[in-house]
């Protein structure tokens, strides 16, 4: 086990940045905004999943759960087994799925139901429900519904619960024609799980997860000194997707005949941390960083030297729309929050300074404590 004197940090921004957050309470959106909100349609380039093709998702989720008894339920789940005399450990296998790809921008937003239960030493569960995948520049998000029993410790049962299974950077996504590849392996070296104040591991999956799995079994989630801790590792994921018919966007269907409109297309984090839109016209406006710095150093080791130094403090990894034409924003930490609608494009032509102004107001309305939101937003729409 390795014990670790490091603390988490969950929010640190700029002395400045804070300072701002302090002035500018969360903005709110015009009230011209809030009547059409309801209207947002689907946002130009994205093509829709095929309805009665395969949509699959393989993934062995790591080579320690090739051990364990998995049993599939649901429409299109299965086990690919890795032994035919063991056809209960396996590969899980997904077939049937909705949701929508950009060929443009290779992001991705793709739903799979049905569950998958493993059962480990023949007592402690884990079943994951509903998976879904969320791909942005290349990066992005595997959630699904969670949830973990013990039977010889019933009180530490872990209730179903939506969580981050897993992240990941650096997806080779592939379009040929009408089918779209997307292979990642998600980060787990360097992702820290805290267990508690004083004892943290350095390797692991997302933490919102391991916290709801039974305690009897959460080590097979994070390198803990064993001489298992080569199973552990999430194992690459492939996604093999056929695409439908180009749908593009239609705009609100209350707007006007006349005259031009304009929207956010997309929404997204750079390399840089800054926050870029796109909007419908084919325009971008750099919306300045967004996301954190790094975090307050560690409090003393039981040595009475210094601990290390924090990681990033918690802010926002990514920013982009879905299908539905809403906001979708993942935190540094591997937090997903929900989606909420954004204002479908108003009557009449609106400025890139309108519209930002709106968009940063959901998205400080969502994270009002994330001080470096309400700097750029301040600075928008007070601008001139």
């Amino acid at each position: 086990m390795f014990i670790s004197s490091r603390r988490w940090v969950h929010t640190a921004l700029p002395a400045a940045a804070v300072a701002t957050s302090l002035t500018f309470a969360p903005l709110a959106i015009p009230a011209q905004a809030v009547d059409n909100a309801a209207t947002v349609t689907v946002a130009s380039g994205t093509t829709p999943l095929a309805a009665t093709a395969e949509q699959t998702l393989q993934w062995e989720l790591s080579k320690r759960a090739l051990l364990w008894d998995a049993k599939a339920s649901g429409e299109g789940v299965s086990i690919v087994p890795a032994d035919e005399f063991e056809p209960a450990n396996g590969s899980l296998k997904l077939t049937k799925a909705t949701g929508w790809v950009n060929k443009d921008t290779k992001d991705a937003s793709v739903q799979w139901p049905g569950s998958v239960t493993y059962t480990i030493n023949g007592a402690q569960t884990i079943t994951f429900q509903d998976f879904a995948l969320e791909v942005t520049g290349g990066s992005g998000i595997i959630t699904a519904t969670v949830s973990s029993t013990d039977p010889n410790q019933p009180a530490n049962n872990k209730d179903a619960k939506r969580v981050t299974v897993a992240t990941f950077k650096g997806a080779e996504i592939a379009i040929d024609g009408t089918t779209a590849t997307i292979t990642a392996t998600p980060n787990y070296e360097g992702v820290t799980y805290v267990r508690d104040e004083d004892i943290s591991y350095d390797d692991a999956w997302p933490t919102e997860l391991i916290n709801n799995i039974t305690d009897s079994v959460r080590s097979w989630f994070y390198a803990s000194g064993s001489r298992w801790d080569d199973q552990k590792k999430p194992s690459p994921f492939t996604a093999t997707l056929t695409l439908g018919e180009d749908k593009p966007g239609t705009g609100s269907d209350t707007g006007s005949d006349t005259g031009a409109t304009n929207g956010v297309k997309d929404a997204r984090i750079n390399d840089a941390g800054h926050l870029i839109l796109t909007f419908t016209d084919g325009t971008t406006k750099d919306l300045g960083k967004v996301t954190g710095k790094d975090g307050a150093e560690g409090k003393p080791g039981t040595d009475g030297k210094d601990g290390n130094n924090g990681k990033e403090g918690r802010g926002i990894a990514s920013v982009t729309t879905n299908a539905a034409g809403q906001l979708v924003i993942t935190l540094t930490d591997g937090t997903m929050l929900d989606p909420v609608d954004m204002p479908a494009p108003a009557k009449q032509p609106m400025a890139p300074e309108s519209i930002v102004a709106i968009v940063l107001g959901v998205i400080a309305t969502l994270l009002g404590g994330i001080a470096a939101i309400h700097t750029i937003a301040a600075a928008y729409l007070f601008k001139g």
